[in-house]
Formats: C-alpha cells, sequence, structure tokens
C-alpha cells in the first residue's frame, strides 16, 4: 500500500472510532431547506463536472449514494449543509452527485450515453455512502467509504482543496494543524 492513500486509511479509521459507518439537473440543493442566508452545494452530474473541473483546473469531489442508504440521506441532510463544508466544497472542487438508483442514461462520455449508475460500476463502487477525490485531470486522489460528519470532512476538503496532499502525509497535515493551533 502506498504512502499516498494512507491519509485515507486513518481518516477511516478515525471516522469508524467516533461511531459513524456503515442528482437531477447540474445544480441542486440537498437535504432540508436551507436558512435564507446560507448557501448551498452546487451539485454537478458527472460528465458536466468532469468537464468543467478541468476547465477551471479544480478537483473533483464524488458523492456516490442511494437512495435507500439512510446514511446517504444523512449527509445530505448534515454534513452537505454544514457551511463549511458547503463552502469549501463549491470554492476549491467541483461537487458531482451520483445516484446509484439512476438507470437514466442521460449522460454523454466521450459518445456514449451512460447513467449514474454506469458511473457506480465504471468505480466499482456498490456500497454507500462513498466519496472519491479526483485531480483536475481525473488522476484518482483517493476514496473515503461510509458517513464523514461535516468537521471530518472539512479536514479532508481543506487536505486536499489546498495541496496538501501531494507534499505531506494525512498523519502530518493534522499534526501541522494542531501545532498552529497551540
Amino acid at each position: 500500500m502506498t504512502a499516498k492513500y494512507s491519509w485515507m486509511i486513518l481518516l477511516a479509521a478515525i471516522l469508524l472510532s467516533s461511531g459513524s459507518c456503515c442528482v437531477a439537473g447540474e445544480k441542486k440543493t440537498v437535504g432540508k431547506a436551507a436558512p435564507r442566508d446560507s448557501v448551498s452545494v452546487e451539485w454537478y452530474k458527472y460528465d458536466k463536472g468532469l468537464a468543467k473541473a478541468k476547465a477551471e483546473n479544480k478537483h473533483v469531489f464524488l458523492f456516490f449514494r442511494s437512495k435507500w442508504c439512510k446514511w446517504c440521506n444523512l449527509m445530505e441532510k448534515k454534513t452537505f449543509t454544514d457551511q463549511g463544508v458547503v463552502n469549501r466544497l463549491n470554492k476549491n472542487f467541483i461537487p458531482i452527485k451520483i445516484d446509484f438508483d439512476s438507470r437514466s442514461k442521460d449522460m454523454d462520455l466521450s459518445g456514449k450515453k451512460i447513467s449514474d449508475s454506469n458511473v457506480a460500476e465504471m468505480y466499482n463502487i456498490f456500497s454507500f455512502p462513498y466519496l472519491v477525490f479526483l485531480e483536475p485531470d481525473q488522476a484518482n486522489i483517493g476514496v473515503l467509504p461510509g458517513y464523514a460528519e461535516g468537521k471530518d470532512l472539512l479536514l479532508i476538503l481543506e487536505y486536499v482543496g489546498d495541496n496538501h496532499h501531494k507534499d505531506k502525509s494525512f498523519e502530518e497535515f493534522l499534526k501541522v494543524k494542531k501545532e498552529k493551533g497551540k
């Protein structure tokens, strides 16, 4: 196993020890109605999102979900309404929501019509929720299976969004953050 992916294993252990486990249109507000002064995640479809990420040189954040998944629904209601998470996703990432239950072939990928379900199969994702982080050129940065609370996801979004993953492990990143906080 490479050091590049060790941060995700560490984070998964943190999340599991804290007791957590387990798209229509281009832009969509998720979860419960957000307060008037809040902003919501700008979700994109897979094909449009990848093109936008490349054009704007932004990281890609893939959120794989299923309608029947209680942890997915909880993430949409809690994690993706946390204003820190929302702001970081909208600023540094192109967030893409992939609904495993959607069989509508409404996306065009290299001239082939595909559905959200096809995208999940391309990534071998069959458990939910599941998060995938990609470089703007679609190179895989890493994955995070399972539920993530806002505070935990915010750390990962900072780590990836500010390109700390290119020069330090997640453990080193957390250590530096902790030392700066003293």
